[in-house]
């Protein structure tokens, strides 16, 4: 419903599109330099579909973005993006220059296993093989010396 007014207020440099299919969506994900996300959310689905497009993330440092999103500076082989550390306009200019001193630093394939990690196939095998290991532990335990 605030669509018109987003345009009106966008910078010279930014394009508002709307609404889009998910193929343009994903056309734009992937030709993008960086995926930025200064949101906190539990998991973030956003920061994992970027990755799986190729597309390295910068993002505010909190919530699900810390299991999804690996920083380059802590993990400089498997890095698939960078955080900053408060939702503030200068925390962000200074991630995105920082982003771009470390350009030719990310890799589209790492962020794209990082990405295939938080496939849908591996959560079910993982819960699984939780949910099994619970069983297995629960049925070796020996309920007659602890007085149960």
């Amino acid at each position: 419903p605030e669509l018109e007014m987003i345009r009106q207020i966008a910078k010279p440099n930014v394009q508002v599109l709307g609404w889009q299919p998910a193929s343009i969506v994903e056309k734009y994900m992937a030709e993008a330099k960086a995926f930025v996300y200064a949101a906190c959310e539990d998991f973030g689905i956003a920061l994992v579909e970027a990755q799986a497009c190729g597309t390295p993330v910068i993002s505010y440092a909190a919530g699900g973005a810390l299991e999804t999103v690996l920083d380059i500076r802590q993990n400089p082989e498997t890095g698939t993006g960078l955080f900053f550390s408060s939702q503030t306009a200068a925390a962000l200019v200074e991630a995105v220059e920082e982003f771009e001193q470390l350009q030719g630093k990310f890799e589209p394939e790492i962020c794209r296993l990082r990405a295939e990690q938080f496939a849908p196939e591996v959560f079910g095998q993982r819960y699984l093989a939780f949910v099994e290991r619970c069983y297995q532990e629960f049925h070796s335990r020996d309920f007659t010396e602890s007085g149960a």
